[in-house]
């Protein structure tokens, strides 16, 4: 059984912005013992942390600030799910209308997420910003120019696919598919048993234990690659 929240702000909506278009959301939502958390949004810094707790907390921030003269019309709108025990946050594309503006405008996003520790997820971005720290299911994070750094994350399945951002990774085990165009990859302390690594432009460097029978393929074009082995003898 699947519910929805739709959480809007607009030019009409008074219960998530303020004057200046301002957007806040903190709440709890339910989600399997082995469940997986969707995320979809745009230009945001992202925070997830893998906890005792048994629900999921979303604190989502979305500032706008303006010198001078500013008039713009994009609505900004998260949808909330739960489906099947799992959850999904989806920032709806809001249609953006004329723009104008005398001065500066910026906006600052950041997106706060405390979930179980044994969950998983599935992530897709646009230039977001990552950390996430002591997640320990199985994560797939989709990303153009954003940096991941991945902490203490101890899941035996890794899909990273980016183009021009950063990986740093700290632990880690099992399966991992890397694919890169310009960014660098530094990953330490790894203990895979198959790496899939494909990079055009940027620097990679591997620090695993390898396992007997194990796979590692490291394909690049310009890149400079390190490949330390920790142990093993594979």
């Amino acid at each position: 059984m699947a519910s929805a929240i739709l959480v809007s702000t607009s030019l009409n909506a008074q219960d998530d912005r303020d004057d200046r278009g301002d957007f806040h959301l903190d709440e709890n939502y339910e989600i399997s013992a082995t469940g997986t958390l969707h995320l979809d949004s745009e230009d945001a810094d992202v925070r997830i942390t893998g906890t005792n707790r048994s629900d999921v907390r979303v604190k989502i921030d979305r500032d706008e600030s303006s010198r001078g003269l500013s008039s713009r019309s994009r609505s900004f709108e998260v949808e909330v799910e739960n489906r099947d025990g799992d959850l999904y946050v989806t920032e709806k594309r809001g249609r953006s209308g004329a723009s104008i503006t005398f001065g500066s405008y910026s906006v600052q996003y950041d997106i706060t997420i405390e979930l179980p520790e044994s969950s998983s997820l599935r992530i897709k971005g646009e230039d977001d910003d990552y950390y996430v720290k002591n997640v320990n299911g199985k994560i797939s994070i989709q990303t153009e120019d954003g940096d991941i750094e991945l902490d203490d994350c101890n899941g035996d399945k890794f899909d990273i696919r980016l183009e021009d951002g950063d990986l740093r990774m700290d632990g880690g085990k099992g399966d991992l598919y890397l694919r890169m165009d310009d960014g660098d990859a530094d990953i330490r302390n790894g203990k895979f048993e198959s790496l899939e690594v494909t990079s055009e432009d940027g620097s990679v460097s591997i620090e695993t234990e390898i396992a007997d029978g194990g796979s590692y393929d490291i394909r690049t074009d310009d890149s400079n690659v390190e490949f330390i082995v920790l142990n093993g003898g594979g």
